[in-house]
């Protein structure tokens, strides 16, 4: 299977679209077929809606086992990428980054995880010049609290939330992957159910039995004053 999995280089197609004064919706969607059941031999569907209101742009992500007597099991991810800072005054070295996560996974060469996870805390921010940040899993967060924010201390900030809205997950496979190109700033604050190898090791994956579906959100939110859990609007 391709590092990035089998989804994101293929065609989706537009089932909906929908615009109001102050709201707007597309769903768009894919399902198994000859390239997907080489590297995932099961029948799926994959649909993701798009919201976009005044106050934030929510993706909802619904997966469905079309198999009659198969379960199966997956992750998934999106790779979420900021451009920094968020206004010509700003720099990236001085842009920030928070979240409430306890622990951090150590990402390698090879894209997985390299090394057993160490406590750290972004509670009170950190500058995205911070090397630390690059290439690494953020985990350990509890009551429902999976969030990055990223803030440009002379604009705003974007808040990156996610949240399993339908499935049997433990909030121990909610993580963030951090990925960074400082030199053409470019920050990744990418947020995944599961973690690198998890198809073969099965550690933290979604299992879905024959006619089940799992949803899963992912919401971007700007905040006016960032830095603190406590600005989202």
């Amino acid at each position: 299977m391709p590092v990035h999995g089998i989804v994101r280089d293929l065609p989706w197609s537009l089932r909906e679209c929908v615009t109001e004064q102050d709201y707007a919706r597309a769903v768009v969607d894919l399902s198994d077929d000859e390239t997907t059941r080489r590297c995932f031999p099961f029948a799926f569907h994959l649909s993701c809606t798009y919201r976009l209101s005044p106050r934030s742009l929510v993706l909802e992500y619904r997966v469905e086992n079309r198999e009659a007597r198969k379960s199966f099991w997956f992750a998934i991810g999106n790779h979420v990428t900021f451009n920094m800072p968020f206004s010509v005054a700003g720099r990236f070295e001085e842009c920030s980054v928070y979240s409430p996560c306890t622990l951090q996974y150590p990402i390698g060469g090879d894209a997985f995880i390299n090394g057993a996870p160490r406590e750290l805390s972004l509670s009170k921010g950190r500058r995205l010049s911070d090397p630390v940040l690059y290439d690494t899993m953020l985990g350990g967060y509890s009551d429902g609290k999976a969030v990055v924010e990223v803030s440009d201390p002379v604009s705003f900030g974007m808040r990156t939330e996610q949240r399993v809205v339908k499935g049997n997950v433990p909030e121990s496979a909610l993580r963030f992957v951090f990925w960074a190109e400082p030199a053409h700033c470019y920050f990744c604050p990418e947020p995944w159910v599961g973690e690198p190898d998890s198809l073969n090791s099965r550690n933290f994956v979604v299992v879905l039995g024959p006619g089940e579906d799992f949803v899963w959100e992912v919401e971007l939110t700007p905040l006016l004053t960032p830095g603190t859990e406590q600005s989202t609007p």
